[in-house]
């Protein structure tokens, strides 16, 4: 019977390979769709106030994983927040939206279940 791959697995592989590179995408609009596809989104948007971002459906990426850092160099998410949403009834760790507020804040999120959780 296969085994679940969990993170000390993760960093067994990261430990062989040696070093582990994932795209980074700049998030510089108020409001955007992940992509599939995505791995680490870099949210640098401070023009006129907060950011929306639309996760996709977690149903159709199990158990993949994704990073959202906010990236601004001045008025960060403190003064604008990033809200994250998913598609229809998904949920964020049972929320319906997860408000990053904190300056410099980053999150990890990964699908499982057909829902989202903060990790």
């Amino acid at each position: 019977m296969p085994r679940n791959f969990d993170f000390e697995d993760f960093l067994e592989v990261v430990a062989r390979c040696g070093r582990l590179v994932l795209p980074i995408r700049e998030v510089a609009a108020a409001s955007d769709k992940v992509q599939v596809g995505d791995c680490i989104l870099d949210v640098t948007y401070t023009a006129t106030g907060t950011v929306a971002l639309e996760l996709p459906s977690a149903g159709q990426v199990d158990g993949w994983f994704l990073l959202i850092k906010d990236a601004a160099s001045s008025n960060g998410a403190e003064t604008y927040n990033i809200t994250l949403s998913t598609e229809g009834s998904e949920t964020i760790d049972g929320a319906a939206t997860f408000v990053m507020n904190v300056n410099g804040e980053a999150i990890c999120l990964y699908s499982r279940g057909g829902n989202w959780r903060v990790w």
